[in-house]
Formats: C-alpha cells, structure tokens, sequence
C-alpha cells in the first residue's frame, strides 16, 4: 500500500506551482514513486496551512549541477537560491510534478490535526487523510 507525506514549500514558490511555472520539486532526499502516492503540500508562514498536493511518476537523481542542466528551464527558482539549497550536497533529487491539485478550502493544521508538527524535510501523512477527505473531499 502506497504512503502519503506531507512536505513544506515556502509561499514564493507555492505560487509558481500553482502557475505551472514550478514543474519540480528539489529535494535532498529520494522519494520513491513506487512507495509514495500523493506529496501534499504545507505552505510556510505566513500562511501555515496544507493546501493541496501532488503526485509523481518522475525523479531525477544526480550532482546539483546535472539537476540544474536538466531542470532549470522549469525549476521556479533562480540559479543562485538552488545552489545555496544544495550547497555541500553531491547529489540532489528532482520529482516532475503531476497532477497538482488545490484545495477548495486550505486546511489549518494546528486546529484541525492532533499534535500537528511543521515537518523538517517530510511526515508521513496518512493518518490525517480522513481529515483531508471530510474537508475537501479528497479521494
């Protein structure tokens, strides 16, 4: 049975997604699309909230400079803030967004989820999508 996490992007490039001007993702570790269904997304302050998620068929594995070459003309951010992200890093990961979905209402996680917690690099998620799917009808 495939997992669910949640992940934090910050607001600047939330909006790039929502704009399909973000079709990547970076990260500095490996999701598997064979273990992993949907990535939602939690918006960092000031929005603080969960507001939607995508899934992935696509990574991309290599040194920050192949991920650059590769990616760049639809990374959603500048050259400079990418490698500051992977600064000290000899290999980075980039997952091909597919199918973003947004939702109808955003979801507070500090009063809608028990014991909530910002996650660092990713929470596995699955136990809040009853939440999810009673407020945004997620399926």
């Amino acid at each position: 049975m495939k997992k669910t996490i949640l992940i934090s992007i910050q607001p600047k490039y939330v909006n790039k997604i929502k704009k399909n001007k973000k079709l990547y993702e970076f990260r500095k570790i490996k999701f598997d699309p064979l273990l992993i269904d949907k990535i939602y997304i939690y918006q960092t302050k000031p929005s603080k909230k969960i507001i939607g998620y995508f899934s992935f068929k696509e990574v991309t594995i290599g040194t920050p400079q192949e991920i650059w070459d590769k990616c760049s003309n639809n990374s959603g951010m500048g050259k400079l803030s990418f490698f500051k992200y992977y600064k000290k890093c000899k290999i980075s990961y980039s997952y091909k967004i597919d199918d973003f979905v947004l939702f109808d209402k955003e979801l507070c996680p500090y009063t809608e989820l028990e014991n909530f917690q910002v996650p660092q690099s990713f929470i596995y998620f699955d136990k809040h999508l009853d939440k999810l799917n009673e407020i945004n009808k997620v399926y």
